[in-house]
């Protein structure tokens, strides 16, 4: 049970531990309702020296009670259930994501149990299907939530639950979307590179989420709305990053919407969307302790 956090720089903290059917808690031994202010706990001063016994005592939620919210997920165009079951999440107004459940791939009932009171947004979060096919994520009510989305501003629901009760029907139906698919390789090797981020944005240069290359170096971005997104590569290997089509784009120096449209239509797949990444300089030195 016991935690570490390394490299923390001087100055004053708080502390929250929330975990799966349990009480959040601020330290020291505060409960906390969801979405609590953190400032409400007991101030951590830290200096250059270890500060311990940091601990906490979590409580199990709902004192024994039926505290739940409940839903269903379907396919859209079928009106049938995911076989497999998909993600669902809770999360907090602060963006935390304490609750993880997944749909039941006979009936797409899912059922967050024993959940502290308080007030939660729900959304989806289906990855690609066994068959190719990817669906459109969204957040409580059935509003589109792609990638990472926000949810201070996907413009969701709060769905609240009393200690003791139950909260129903908070139901979704899924479209199925289009996908943008590639490669990322090394300019001087023509070799695969693997965990190298491939970041997409919408028409209006906001982020729908990064999706990492795999050992072979391909990257799918599932699920997404038909409409016009621009993509760039992101990563920490000392590559220069691009964005597509083959502009150069080290970190965030460039403006997205700049680059060449990927046009996804309807629930088509956009193949081709390829980058060949160049080694670039190298700037380094020494921090010592002064």
């Amino acid at each position: 049970g016991a935690f570490t956090m390394g490299a923390v720089p001087p100055g004053t903290y708080f502390a929250t531990a929330f975990a799966n059917n349990y009480v959040q808690q601020l330290y020291s031994h505060l409960s906390c309702t969801t979405g609590c202010p953190s400032t409400n706990g007991t101030p951590i001063v830290v200096s250059n020296q270890p500060v311990a016994n940091i601990n906490f005592s979590l409580l199990a939620s709902g004192s024994g009670s039926p505290t739940s919210i409940t839903g269903t997920v379907l396919n859209g165009a079928t009106n049938q259930p995911f076989n497999p079951g998909i993600s669902v999440q809770l999360v907090t107004p602060t963006g935390q994501v304490p609750f993880t459940t997944t749909t039941n791939a006979t009936t797409g009932a899912y059922t967050f149990a024993s959940v502290p009171a308080g007030s939660y947004y729900v959304r989806t979060n289906a990855g690609l299907q066994a068959n190719g096919t990817a669906f459109i994520n969204q957040i409580y009510p059935n509003i589109t939530c792609v990638g990472g989305c926000s949810v201070l501003t996907a413009g969701g629901t709060l769905v609240t639950v009393t200690n003791g009760g139950t909260t129903s029907n908070i139901n979704f139906t899924l479209m199925q979307g289009g996908i943008i698919t590639g490669n990322v390789t090394a300019a001087a090797t023509n070799n695969a590179l693997s965990g190298i981020g491939a970041q997409v944005f919408n028409a209006a240069g906001v982020s729908f989420g990064t999706y990492n290359t795999i050992a072979s170096g391909a990257f799918s971005a599932g699920g997404l709305p038909a409409g016009t997104y621009y993509v760039r590569t992101s990563n920490n290997a000392g590559y220069v990053n691009q964005l597509w089509q083959g502009t150069s784009c080290p970190q965030t120096s460039c403006q997205v919407t700049t680059g060449t449209p990927v046009v996804v239509t309807g629930t088509a797949t956009r193949a081709g969307v390829n980058f060949a990444l160049a080694l670039g300089g190298r700037i380094s030195g020494k921090v010592t302790d002064a």
